[in-house]
């Protein structure tokens, strides 16, 4: 809907028919007649990419505007340059990877493309030659097209983000809020029957993303945010938590796995696959930032991670050997290979199709996952565990992989986030919960270059 609002309401309401109805508005185009639009469209491939679109009001005619074909979520933010000459477009390509891409309307050329070394969420123009970025986590950013040049504007920290208004050099108008956004809580098993066990709420821990347990349950690990840094923690029963290593503030560790004998940690720094020695106290990175990997779990043996990377148009499988370093080719077309205790293997493909492995030749097919980068899912005994966002709502779903029987239940209303870890005994499991956000709208003067 498009309304003009006067100090009496709302007017002159008009209807702006589209044939897809999950569209969101991003921005006006300079001269107001027209406005951009991202929407998602699944016709590359099977998966979902979001374009941007431009609806002409006076002619009521929606323009598909870019055609991206990566394998990230598409194009995210799109703003006009103040004379309308330029269109500035963020553009998720893969994982936490993100580019800039300046298209002249005038020539239907695009002038620059920049990768950028943070997730932009709000871009604006600071005159038709500038324009300014900024992420969630913190990171503010700048780029001129004169000198096709990123400046990273110093000062800058957790808790001040989202530019919203430019008002003047240096000068913005942007969100201030408290780092604390998520708590890492346990709660029952969902599936089973009500139990009297103490559950855990570490709210007070400054817990931020994926919390992963032991393979004994007896501790787990997960991410910490200060203003200053973001720490990877290890919290054992009846102690408390250690710091293992620090990183970043603006950065995030996701997809944890934990070795069988807790020897190392590995998951993802900002899309970089790492392996941590706990021990040692020695961090490896074992990719670099422009690979896509996807971390899937340890070897049996705990001798061998498995992980795979994006090659060519589909995923490659590859182990990394712990002693040696060493980094192999398994097989294409397959994401991640998951080696259970009570010797049953998995694995899933390009396409999220779960199958186990029956033996070296053979395999049966379980379920099509949801293809989404917050869903999560664990096979334990005789169930496989996986969350599905649907609306505004995260479901936990139960497979019997047994009888195929599927049960769901809700396990949260209005919730960003869907990570979980079921207990090595099945009753209880961690989850990442979103808190309120609070917030104030703040001027900001920054320190000139």
């Amino acid at each position: 809907m498009l309304a003009r609002y006067t100090s009496k309401g709302l007017s002159e309401i008009t209807s702006l028919s589209s044939p897809n109805s999950d569209k969101s508005l991003l921005s006006w185009s300079a001269d107001g007649a027209s406005l951009y639009f991202k929407s998602y469209n699944n016709q590359h491939d099977s998966t979902e990419l979001s374009v941007i679109y431009r609806y002409h009001l006076k002619q009521k005619h929606w323009q598909q505007v870019t055609f991206p074909h990566v394998k990230g979520e598409g194009d995210q933010l799109a703003e006009e340059s103040p004379d309308g000459r330029y269109l500035a477009i963020i553009r998720n390509t893969a994982d936490r990877r993100y580019s800039l891409l300046i298209l002249d309307l005038l020539d239907q050329q695009i002038t620059h493309e920049h990768n950028l070394p943070f997730v932009a969420t709000k871009l604006i123009w600071l005159n038709n030659k500038a324009l300014a970025m900024s992420s969630y986590k913190g990171d503010v950013y700048s780029f001129t097209l004169t000198k096709a040049q990123l400046i990273r504007q110093q000062g800058t920290k957790p808790g001040l983000n989202d530019i919203f208004y430019a008002c003047g050099e240096a000068c913005f108008y942007m969100r201030q809020h408290g780092i604390n956004q998520t708590d890492v809580v346990e709660i029952p098993n969902p599936f089973t029957q009500p139990s009297n066990l103490p559950m855990a709420h570490y709210g007070t821990e400054l817990a931020d993303f994926h919390p992963v347990y032991n393979a004994t349950g007896t501790s787990f690990y997960f991410s910490s945010k200060e203003q200053s840094a973001v720490h990877l923690m290890r919290r054992t029963t009846g102690q408390p938590s250690e710091k293992l290593f620090s990183i970043n503030a603006t950065h995030i560790i996701n997809q944890l796995s934990i070795h069988p004998e807790q020897r190392f940690v590995a998951g993802k720094i900002e899309g970089r696959a790492f392996v941590y020695q706990v021990q040692g106290n020695k961090l490896t990175y074992i990719t670099s930032q422009e690979q896509y990997v996807n971390i899937a779990s340890w070897a049996r043996s705990g001798q061998y991670l498995y992980f795979s990377r994006f090659e060519q148009g589909r995923f490659v499988l590859l182990k990394y050997d712990v002693d040696s370093g060493q980094i192999s080719s398994l097989e294409q077309d397959i994401k991640g290979r998951y080696e259970l205790k009570d010797g049953r293997d998995f694995v899933i493909d390009n396409q999220n199709d779960l199958y186990q492995q029956l033996s070296a030749d053979q395999r049966k097919f379980i379920v099509t996952l949801p293809e989404s980068k917050i869903s999560s899912w664990q096979i334990q005994n005789e169930f496989l565990y996986f969350v599905q966002p649907k609306g505004r709502s995260v479901y936990i779903n139960r497979l019997d992989l047994n009888k195929g029987e599927r049960k769901r239940k809700k396990l949260f209303e209005h919730n960003w986030v869907s990570e979980f870890s079921l207990h090595p005994q099945g009753h209880k499991m961690l989850i990442t919960k979103a808190l309120s956000d609070d917030s104030n709208l703040v001027k900001v003067q920054w320190p000139k270059p």
